[in-house]
């Protein structure tokens, strides 16, 4: 008895394997993922060998709340521009508030704020030095002198 109680245990251990581990499916069959409320559009899960793939094509919430003024569902909640009571006056304060990403812009506020190109900016005047000191020691390898550097040396 002891035997047939392990055995039916064992295949029913095994039955249940896949149902742990994810959905057993067809191969080939796809099913629809994600949401589709707001700003947030479903994408598409395929089975492959069996197993689900991951969500292609979905779009996700593009903020964890909502941006107060452009009339969207922001963070897919259902619901338009909740919690914007009294944002016009935070947003037009001049100070950087909690919830902002700067002095009055991100977040909440509608404005975006502009973040300057730093790294980019520091790669281009990098990438230019370089581009200038080869330049100049090709032009000195050749026995050629740059009018710049001669007419550093006189005064």
């Amino acid at each position: 008895m002891v035997k047939v109680i392990l055995k039916f245990s064992f295949i029913l251990i095994l039955l249940l394997i896949p149902l742990v581990h994810g959905q057993v499916c067809e191969s080939g069959e796809t099913r629809p993922c994600g949401s589709d409320m707001g700003v947030c559009e479903t994408g598409l899960r395929t089975c492959i060998g069996g197993k689900w793939s991951e969500c292609i094509g979905e779009k996700k919430p593009t903020s964890n709340v909502d941006i107060c003024g452009n009339g969207l569902d922001d963070n897919c909640d259902g619901q338009v521009d909740e919690g914007c009571e009294g944002v016009d006056e935070i947003c037009q304060n001049g100070k950087h508030d909690l919830g902002e990403d700067g002095v009055d812009c991100g977040g909440r506020c509608p404005r975006r704020c502009f973040v300057f190109p730093w790294v980019e900016t520091i790669l281009v005047g990098i990438a230019l030095l370089f581009l200038g000191l080869g330049l100049y020691y090709m032009e000195r390898e050749r026995g050629k002198r740059f009018v710049f550097s001669e007419s550093l040396g006189k005064d």
